[in-house]
């Protein structure tokens, strides 16, 4: 995983750049605020970044302030370097947006941890950046399916109901027209077309009732 160190003491920068790569980490370089900006407005940016709180150019706590203001994916963890450890000072950094703090001299150890845990943190956060654009396309895909049963449910009334009434209607009129009392073969027909065209245009309306409960579930 790639991680930004953004220092003006080169002796540290380079510490911190060979300590990161025996961890497996892919360290990126700035020597001051301003370079740091520049990496961090990349479309491929470190999604770590461990920011000396005093350099030149933009400080640290300010890349904190303009990363949460105008960046919002991919999610970006942000360790503060400081020689502050007073608490309005934290809380300070921690309201420009910083993730965590880490004290100088710097203790190895301690930043393995939180360099493991900012890892862990931004994994999760891909994570879940990857669920919610699947399910906004699934959104989308399920938007499109009850348009397009929206545009069926329309079809067929257009071209299967409308001609099943105009069929019934036919039907009673050749009985009514066409049929006399005595002719049961005539009225039989006819009552068939009739009863026939009922049950397909029920039909027909139970399909589309269906079709819409399962398009508003």
């Amino acid at each position: 995983m790639r991680v930004l160190i953004a220092d003006d003491d080169p002796a540290f920068r380079h510490l911190l750049e060979d300590i990161l790569v025996k961890w497996g980490y892919d360290p990126v370089a700035a020597r001051d605020g301003n370079e740091a900006w520049q990496v961090m407005q990349q479309a491929d940016s470190p999604q770590i970044a461990i920011l000396d709180w005093k350099m030149p150019g933009i400080e640290g706590v300010d890349i904190c302030r303009r990363v949460r203001k105008e960046r919002h994916e991919p999610f970006a963890y942000l360790i503060l370097l400081t020689y502050q450890a007073r608490e309005e000072d934290i809380a300070a950094g921690m309201e420009a947006g910083a993730d965590d703090f880490i004290l100088k001299p710097l203790k190895t150890n301690e930043l393995r941890v939180r360099l493991d845990a900012a890892k862990r943190i931004v994994e999760l956060q891909n994570e879940l950046l990857i669920a919610r654009r699947t399910m906004a396309e699934q959104g989308a895909e399920l938007e499109s399916a009850i348009g397009n049963l929206e545009r069926f449910s329309s079809t067929v009334s257009t071209r299967l109901l409308i001609p099943l009434a105009t069929i019934s209607t036919q039907a009673q009129l050749l009985h009514d027209v066409l049929c006399r009392m005595d002719n049961q073969q005539c009225e039989a027909f006819a009552k068939k077309i009739s009863d026939e065209a009922v049950q397909l245009t029920q039909l027909t309306h139970e399909v589309l009732d269906s079709l819409h409960r399962r398009g508003e579930s």
